[in-house]
């Protein structure tokens, strides 16, 4: 591993310096891409809600819903080595220190390509009984299945995008996943539509059209970002010598990784769990629930956005030796991304109906009916959700991912889950109880994020 001790350049590859750029142009330069790249993400599950929910029947709506809760599983398990991706290739390229950089995004292709193998290879065994134990409706069940035998064969290569973002994003690059999101979009959505609704050359699919369209979207998306790697891209470059595994790089990797990716399943599994209760609710129950967080999302755009430019500024500076302007990019991304949370929060109240509405069918107005007072909900949630995923996103930047990892089971095992029990099954609090339970468990944590980054023990991780 000689090539790990070769060490700085003189410059850097990055599209801004952090000498010579303000605070609020770091923080703007970075998150303005990345607020780009989640919104094309975004489209990418509104495009299949849309044409499930406008083409479709209730079964099908729940059926993507509960569809895009398993693929967000398995595409969350790759945060077990994206988060320390993301975060030594900051605190390297922040230190210009770009061969260490590159070594670690090669590494880190390597355990998340043996790691999407795996997923592919028992997602494909488990996707029927485990759409059974999360108690979907009967006449849903069997759509999500098929949904899903079509997604999982690309895992390796959603990998490969998801991973590769997460390492250019560390390298202060955010454009590259924004382009490649366009991409994304305009395959998955002209695919899907063709397919569904048979314009043009293209047969009539239905829900088929659905999986294929999105699968083929997420392909290009990995193959893209392969193809940018190879030529080489802000700094890093693959390299076929560098895949070889090494130990004690990929042991560095995991230790910020695995807490983070800890983080993320916890959320999931909960979830999931969570779901289930819904699920038990009945089918327009949870077509309303994902009508209600497809809606939720276009506003934590804003703060995943900012929790990039965070995440990325954070171990940058920290690579510099700068601990304050890390401090100072923290809040700038908070104060800018809660602003526009807050703003879209008062969007939600004044029009719930309208915003639920360009999701469902006029047939199916029994959906909206439990879907709007959600949105009314979750607008007095804003400002707590944005402080959990901003500040969230600088402490995962300089490596301190253990605290997170407890707040979440916290929140989730100790209110979340157990409101939610209770608010439905015991109380028969329906649909918008299970939601109020989701509102205190923000709300707690975004406390406890809060505290730990005003604490400033994160400037001192070591990684």
């Amino acid at each position: 591993m000689s090539d790990m001790s070769g060490s700085h350049s003189n410059s850097s590859p990055l599209r801004y310096s952090l000498r010579d750029s303000t605070i609020l142009q770091q923080v703007l330069v970075l998150a303005v891409p990345a607020f780009i790249d989640q919104f094309l993400r975004m489209m990418v599950g509104f495009s299949d809600t849309l044409l499930a929910g406008q083409y479709l029947t209730e079964a099908h709506l729940a059926a993507i819903i509960m569809a895009d809760y398993l693929v967000w599983f398995l595409t969350g398990l790759f945060v077990m080595v994206s988060t320390g991706s993301t975060a030594m290739v900051a605190r390297f390229s922040g230190s210009n220190q770009w061969t260490q950089a590159q070594w670690v995004t090669n590494q880190s292709l390597t355990l998340a390509l043996a790691l999407s193998i795996s997923i592919t290879a028992v997602g494909l065994i488990v996707v029927d009984p485990c759409i059974s134990a999360l108690k979907l409706q009967d006449d849903a069940h069997p759509f999500a299945v098929e949904y899903l035998t079509w997604l999982l064969p690309v895992m390796p290569l959603a990998m490969i995008e998801i991973i590769g973002i997460a390492c250019l994003r560390g390298a202060g690059d955010t454009r590259s996943g924004m382009w490649i999101m366009v991409g994304v979009n305009i395959i998955n959505i002209s695919t899907s539509w063709c397919l569904v609704l048979g314009l043009g050359p293209f047969p009539a699919l239905g829900w088929t059209g659905i999986a294929i369209g999105t699968s083929i979207s997420h392909a290009w998306g990995g193959l893209t970002c392969g193809a940018l790697l190879v030529h080489g891209r802000a700094g890093l470059k693959f390299k076929p010598s560098q895949l070889i595994p090494h130990g004690p790089l990929i042991r560095r990797i995991l230790r910020i990784s695995l807490p983070a990716g800890g983080d993320l399943v916890t959320v999931i599994l909960c979830h999931l769990v969570y779901m289930s209760l819904i699920n038990s609710l009945g089918t327009y129950a949870t077509a309303a629930h994902g009508i209600a967080l497809r809606a939720e999302s276009m506003a934590f755009l804003s703060a995943v956005a900012f929790s990039v430019a965070a995440t990325t500024l954070s171990g940058q500076h920290l690579g510099a030796k700068s601990p304050q302007k890390a401090v100072q990019a923290t809040w700038t991304a908070y104060a800018m991304g809660t602003s526009l949370m807050v703003a879209m929060g008062g969007l939600f109240w004044m029009f719930p109906y309208q915003i639920v509405n360009l999701f469902v069918h006029e047939n199916n107005q029994h959906v909206a009916q439990l879907a709007a007072p959600l949105l009314q909900l979750v607008a007095w949630c804003m400002p707590f959700l944005g402080t959990t995923i901003i500040l969230t996103g600088s402490l995962r930047g300089a490596g301190d991912t253990r605290w997170p990892w407890l707040f979440t089971l916290v929140g989730h095992l100790g209110i979340r889950l157990p409101l939610a029990f209770a608010l439905t099954q015991v109380w028969k609090g329906g649909l918008y109880g299970a939601w109020i339970a989701m509102f205190l468990d923000i709300f707690l944590r975004s406390g406890m994020v809060l505290a730990r980054f005003l604490h400033g023990g994160w400037k001192n991780t070591r990684i």
